[in-house]
């Protein structure tokens, strides 16, 4: 008799793993976190340190690019003092203001000094607009002398070129000691006259005189103020920054902008014909007028516009001796700079009397 066999079942268990999930303990947290607390405490300093740096480095570059620029501009201006007047008698323009006794002098070339141990200089410098290089002047001369300024006629060779309410320059070019005088044309009744009869903000009543010993003679020139272009700049510091301001008009108000700022001081020393160096021009000496100046020293302090609470420097920086007669800046938490060059003063240089 056959015998089955019942067959063998295997039963299968499901796979268990042996290892228990665990989380982190306290002390690995904690040591985790001082971890991390130190690397981004070490970051953090390398980048404050590299951004004050960079601050530091901003602004020593802006400070070194606003005194370029100032003495960029500075000499541009300087080069030109007496262009196109070259043969203005003794470069200097009297003008008639009323409420003063004397005549108001207008230099090509007007130095103000801050004085020994005081503020900056400031120096105002006058010519021709080189943007408008022509021949405006058309060789006007006077035709009859001229002597006073109670004389109110000017009898010239043309009136062509020139409009009631022009102003004109009257100068003997031939006498290089006789300052110009400034008018207005007034009245045009002829074509061998110009008249400045009404007494106005230009023109002076009978009893002030205008005129230079021995006034205007015969052959002396005329030329019209407006149309010759003539400007007059004049640089200064005010509130720790260097500004110019620029006339075309001796009595308009002048156009003001800002050169540089962060300037402190600014220091000038003028150089004659005799190679003596001073402070400023002396006016009636003769060898030290304006008309003898050769050559400018300019100088002057910069500093960073912002202070820096973290610099701070017991350095001393003194434009004085060769270089002027300015006070010592020092301080404050600022970097600080001295900028110098010369100038020659090419234009009044080669003047000659034609």
């Amino acid at each position: 008799m056959a015998v089955f066999q019942q067959p063998v079942r295997m039963q299968m268990k499901p796979f268990t793993s042996i290892r228990t999930e665990q989380g982190l303990t306290l002390v690995e947290v904690l040591v985790v976190t001082v971890i991390m607390g130190v690397v981004l405490t070490g970051l953090m300093i390398v980048f404050i340190s590299g951004q004050y740096q960079y601050g530091v480095r901003d602004a020593t570059l802006r400070m070194q690019q606003q005194a370029r620029q100032a003495m960029t501009i500075l000499e541009r201006d300087l080069k030109m003092a007496g262009y196109g007047l070259m043969d203005l008698g003794n470069l200097k323009i009297n003008r008639y203001e009323s409420g003063i006794s004397t005549p108001v002098i207008l230099g090509v070339i007007e130095a103000t000094d801050g004085g020994n141990g005081g503020g900056p200089d400031a120096i105002t410098v006058s010519f021709q607009n080189p943007a408008n290089d022509t021949d405006v002047r058309q060789n006007v001369v006077v035709t009859q002398d001229c002597l006073t300024s109670d004389d109110n006629t000017v009898r010239v060779s043309s009136v062509q070129n020139f409009e009631i309410g022009d102003l004109f320059l009257l100068f003997d070019p031939f006498d290089l000691t006789k300052p110009a005088t400034l008018l207005q044309v007034s009245v045009l009744p002829s074509s061998d006259k110009m008249l400045k009869q009404m007494n106005n903000a230009y023109n002076p009543p009978n009893s002030f005189e205008l005129f230079p010993p021995g006034g205007y003679p015969l052959g002396s020139r005329v030329i019209n103020y407006t149309d010759f272009d003539i400007w007059r700049v004049r640089f200064f510091i005010r509130d720790g920054n260097l500004r110019r301001q620029e006339w075309h008009d001796p009595w308009a108000p002048p156009r003001e902008r800002l050169v540089a700022a962060g300037i402190e001081d600014l220091q000038i020393k003028y150089q004659f014909t005799d190679g003596i160096w001073l402070d400023a021009p002396v006016n009636g000496d003769a060898n030290h007028d304006i008309d003898n100046v050769r050559a400018i020293r300019v100088g002057f302090i910069a500093r960073t516009v912002n202070p820096d609470m973290k610099f701070d420097s017991a350095e001393t920086f003194q434009l004085n001796g060769a270089d002027g007669n300015g006070r010592a800046y020092s301080g404050g938490h600022y970097r600080r700079m001295v900028m110098r060059t010369t100038v020659s003063l090419r234009n009044l240089a080669m003047r000659t009397a034609p």
